[in-house]
């Protein structure tokens, strides 16, 4: 693994019968067809989570630290969720924070982090208590806090999950945030109050106006309109009630993406979103 990097659960519960079309539809190219499914009624935060529930996975990363002469190995972990984006029925692709895969990114760096493993527990193999090991394939260029892992997929059925462009999603538009809680997840609603473009990267900062405590950093968000993927979050302002994410749209330029390892592999699997 590159030596730019220091290193490197889930209770879905909800009885509501929804069929998104659009999920199985589209992707970043394919955003005509996903168009027309934003003039239908916003959907629920139900619904958002029932439509969803397929692509959602709970992340675990755990690593070692200390180990000298002196100190004993501690061991350290945590825990996040992420969103697949794509699967060829081998192998899928998980949209999450940088901060949760790498122990050495973020604001609470973890110094010397070694042994680093990755658990991940899919909606096909949520009841399995160990999960599946996952890989960290990617990373998003000029420091954006977005990674890639990567697992055996043969449970999975193919997908591409739609993807919202930034730049068409208007202020004032209903989003639900879905976030780690314990191995379940917790449900947040929102509004996008801001979005800014970011030539650097090519995606976009978006604000988004949020209840107390309902959008950690790390959370999914989801467009209410056509329930598209819309970003993921980054940090909440000081002192408010909003959240800055970033773009899910960056998925779409697979070229800004450091590969780790089988670039070739990750980077077809983005080039079909």
């Amino acid at each position: 693994m590159s030596a730019r990097l220091s290193g490197h659960r889930r209770i879905l519960q909800c009885s509501l019968g929804v069929c998104l079309a659009a999920v199985s539809a589209t992707g970043c190219d394919k955003l005509g067809r996903a168009a027309a499914a934003t003039t239908a009624a916003p959907m629920s935060a139900g619904e958002v989570l029932v439509a969803f529930r397929p692509h959602l996975v709970t992340i675990q990363t755990q690593w070692q630290t200390g180990g000298t002469v002196l100190t004993a190995r501690r061991p350290q972990s945590r825990a996040g969720v992420g969103v697949i984006v794509a699967a060829d029925g081998e192998r899928a692709l998980i949209l999450t924070t940088r901060r949760l895969v790498d122990p050495g990114y973020g604001p609470s760096p973890s110094a010397g982090a070694r042994e680093v493993t990755f658990r991940v527990w899919t909606d096909a193999n949520r009841r399995r208590e160990k999960g599946v090991n996952a890989r960290l394939v990617a990373v998003f260029m000029n420091e954006e806090d977005l990674a890639l892992l990567r697992i055996p997929a043969a449970d999975i059925p193919a997908i591409t999950i739609p993807i919202a462009r930034a730049g068409q999603l208007p202020i004032g538009e209903s989003v639900t945030l879905i976030s780690q809680s314990g191995r379940g997840v917790a449900l947040g609603n929102g509004l996008i109050s801001e979005r800014q473009p970011n030539n650097r990267t090519g995606g976009h900062r978006i604000g988004i106006s949020v209840d107390a405590g309902s959008a950690p950093a790390g959370a999914v968000v989801i467009s209410r309109q056509g329930g598209r993927l819309a970003a993921i979050v980054q940090t909440r302002q000081p002192g408010g009630a909003v959240v800055q994410a970033v773009s899910a749209d960056l998925l779409c330029h697979p070229r800004r993406w450091d590969c780790l390892i089988d670039a070739r592999t990750t980077r077809r699997l983005l080039a079909g979103l």
